[in-house]
């Protein structure tokens, strides 16, 4: 077995072929050579590599030959790493180092992509994925990803919408819809671009989100969207249609900056709607009931707990109830199809638990 294995890694093997052991016949001039011993473990090549040489010189040149190629080939038990290249492997890139350049635009536009808190970068569970990734890389504070690199990103992206929405792109004409609303800290005014490219693909884009400032008049916001559109380089000829809500103000602003506009009609039938079910109080009370009874089970874990138990016992299915949004009717229809859903359960446990409480006060009643 030991020849078997000298035999299948070196190329000597392919001129002789062992009879006995501790001995090898060449197959050139059939002459019987010594391996050095009869102990398969003390057995060698060097009497087969000599003989080649003293007598086959031809064969010995084409074995060596082989012998080589092998080596090169990874055959020969690979080197031992020095002490500089592991060193090497340990210490960190600078900062000019261009591989440590491009890793920080990459965990900058990962934190940017998947909406992520820049602390990301100073959390334990991310800093050890890094060391284990790439232990040369020097991690930076939060900080200089969201204040060096992000503008570099920015930079980037707003590059790419430019020459996207340029007319050899995206056409002459664009649409845009445009929305302002008020937060707890400040005031909003959107612009979202719509068109059709050059391959016949629809596209939209957020141009803007930009804070407003002072009374929202008409004047103010025909004058906000104009800027707007003039931070892009697009000029009023190619605004095919600004889609708006109703509002007073929005109407006279678009009437003021002279562009082709039109109410969404989404938010119409919304007003509609809530004109409807605000036309009469008996429809009134029913939602201010079912609101009530949302909040109710949305404020607490043990009502919440209580309904399900309810649930599981007539067989219905483990629903959480529903609240409506005022700025979506149909959210207002969901909860009322959840509420006649439920029903059964929640008269049972208006019953047993003296109603609904709600903000501190205790509310009787059966939706």
């Amino acid at each position: 077995m030991a020849a078997l294995k000298k035999r299948a890694t070196s190329a000597v093997w392919e001129y002789y072929t062992q009879t006995t052991q501790g001995k090898a016949v060449c197959n050139t001039c059939k002459v019987g050579v010594s391996m050095g011993s009869t102990s398969a473990k003390a057995t060698n090549t060097s009497n087969l590599w000599s003989h080649l040489r003293n007598h086959h010189p031809g064969i010995y040149g084409t074995a060596q030959g082989k012998r080589e190629s092998e080596s090169q080939q990874g055959t020969m038990t690979p080197t031992q790493p020095t002490m500089h290249d592991m060193l090497e492997k340990q210490k960190k890139w600078p900062k000019s180092d261009n591989r440590s350049i491009q890793m920080d635009k990459l965990i900058t536009e990962m934190i940017v992509t998947d909406n992520q808190q820049f602390t990301l970068v100073s959390d334990v569970g991310f800093k050890r994925l890094m060391a284990a990734a790439e232990p040369r890389y020097a991690l930076k504070n939060e900080k200089y990803y969201r204040t060096v690199k992000l503008y570099d990103v920015h930079h980037k992206v707003v590059e790419k919408i430019k020459a996207l929405i340029q007319p050899e792109n995206a056409g002459h004409s664009l649409s845009f819809t445009t929305d302002c609303w008020s937060g707890s800290t400040e005031s909003l005014m959107s612009l979202t671009c719509h068109f059709i490219d050059n391959e016949w693909t629809r596209k939209q884009v957020v141009l803007n989100t930009k804070a407003m400032h002072g009374s929202h008049t008409g004047e103010y916001i025909g004058e906000t969207f104009l800027g707007m559109l003039d931070d892009w380089k697009i000029s009023k000829d190619r605004v095919a249609l600004v889609l708006r809500d109703s509002g007073a103000n929005m109407v006279k602003g678009m009437r003021l900056a002279e562009l082709p506009d039109l109410s969404c009609t989404a938010h119409s039938l919304q007003l509609v709607v809530n004109d409807g079910l605000s036309s009469q109080r008996a429809v009134i009370d029913v939602i201010a009931m079912l609101k009530r009874c949302a909040t109710h089970f949305h404020h607490s874990i043990l009502a919440k707990q209580r309904l399900r138990a309810i649930q599981k016992d007539l067989g219905l299915p483990e629903h959480n109830l529903v609240q409506a949004v005022p700025t979506r009717w149909n959210s207002t229809l969901h909860m009322l199809q959840r509420a006649l859903e439920q029903k059964r359960a929640l008269s049972i446990y208006a019953g047993e638990h003296r109603g609904f409480a709600c903000r501190g006060s205790d509310t009787r009643g059966e939706p």
